[in-house]
């Protein structure tokens, strides 16, 4: 069974992600998935096979700004190295309004980088 951990918060656009993945966690169970949610930045949060960080519900649960271009020292990179120690695939959803604003900096922290 694979691990498979978002790291969330309540607002709307997170109900907009993970709405199919919640509806469909037995389907996703009976394939080999466990989805587990979590609202906090815990080591059991890190800890799995695939962990998925949101990156709008992100920058609130971390109450930084977001910067136009995240360059290191930065609580979000910290963050990301401490996920990949852990986690064995750090996929991060760019949840941003604007198809402009993108933060391919971070593409060396991540697995996946999905806009």
């Amino acid at each position: 069974m694979k691990s498979v951990h978002f790291l969330i918060d309540r607002s709307g656009i997170v109900d907009y992600v993970i709405s199919p993945v919640i509806r469909n966690k037995k389907t996703l169970r009976e394939r080999g998935y466990k989805v587990k949610l979590f609202e906090k930045i815990t080591k059991e949060c890190l800890t799995c096979d695939i962990l998925i960080l949101l990156s709008k519900p992100l920058f609130k649960l971390m109450k930084d700004d977001v910067m136009p271009v995240i360059v290191e020292p930065n609580p979000i990179i910290s963050l990301l190295q401490e996920a990949k120690r852990r986690a064995n695939k750090v996929i991060w959803l760019d949840t941003s309004d604007s198809t402009t604003v993108t933060h391919f900096e971070l593409i060396p922290y991540v697995d996946s980088y999905l806009k």
